[in-house]
């Protein structure tokens, strides 16, 4: 009776031990998604929350934000160093940023999209480009890449404009 007792005990401690982690596997996948992760977002969404969190957390963390969804980003810690650091100090040169204008938008064969904004600066604006992926099914951030939208092409396309006289 006692050895019977025992064997019984034994086969329900390594039941409950068995599907113990069954449980926490089942734990983990409940557990509610942050918003602020890129997975499953679309280009559109992910520079949206860029910008939020541009204003919110500081351009580190939205620089962190936008290339969390590319794995190969983490052996370029160089580059994503670099990349922090030039963005941490815009404000600095330019003075507090005044908000966003959406400049292009274009994709290319549901694989390739490049979204470009321009970003208002007081002394300045700057054009930031987005440039996103897309292998299979989800978009991953290729590039993210910042510069003077008064260069040579902005300058040109702004001298071939033609203005009609203000008739009074």
């Amino acid at each position: 009776m006692k050895r019977t007792t025992i064997t019984i005990l034994l086969l329900v401690m390594s039941t409950s031990l068995l599907a113990a982690p069954e449980k926490r596997k089942t734990e983990k996948a409940e557990k509610p998604v942050e918003t602020t992760t890129v997975k499953g977002k679309k280009p559109e969404q992910m520079v949206a929350i860029f910008f939020d969190l541009f204003r919110s957390r500081g351009p580190a963390q939205a620089v962190d934000y936008i290339y969390s969804n590319n794995p190969n980003i983490y052996e370029r810690q160089d580059f994503l160093g670099s990349m922090k650091e030039k963005v941490a100090k815009l404000e600095e040169m330019l003075g507090k940023e005044h908000g966003q204008v959406l400049i292009r938008d274009r994709q290319f064969a549901d694989t390739v999209r490049v979204i470009s904004y321009l970003v208002k600066y007081e002394r300045q604006p700057l054009r930031f480009t987005f440039v996103f992926y897309k292998a299979e099914n989800r978009w991953i951030t290729l590039q993210f890449f910042f510069d003077d939208p008064m260069d040579e092409a902005t300058m040109k396309e702004t001298r071939s404009l033609s203005f009609e006289p203000v008739v009074q």
